[in-house]
């Protein structure tokens, strides 16, 4: 919620991905409490789904 005094919830947690032990994808999320769920989830639809 916008509002004066308070702080966005707006960090990054970066991913990088090899393949072939070449870098094959660098990726950040944000996301507050599902980062890490969010990160998966991208990383995923990715790899799974092009």
């Amino acid at each position: 919620m916008l509002a004066p005094g308070k702080r966005p919830r707006a960090t990054l947690t970066p991913g990088m991905a090899l393949k072939d032990s070449q870098p094959y994808l660098s990726f950040a999320v944000q996301g507050g409490d599902i980062q890490d769920q969010v990160l998966i989830q991208f990383f995923l639809n990715v790899v799974e789904f092009g």
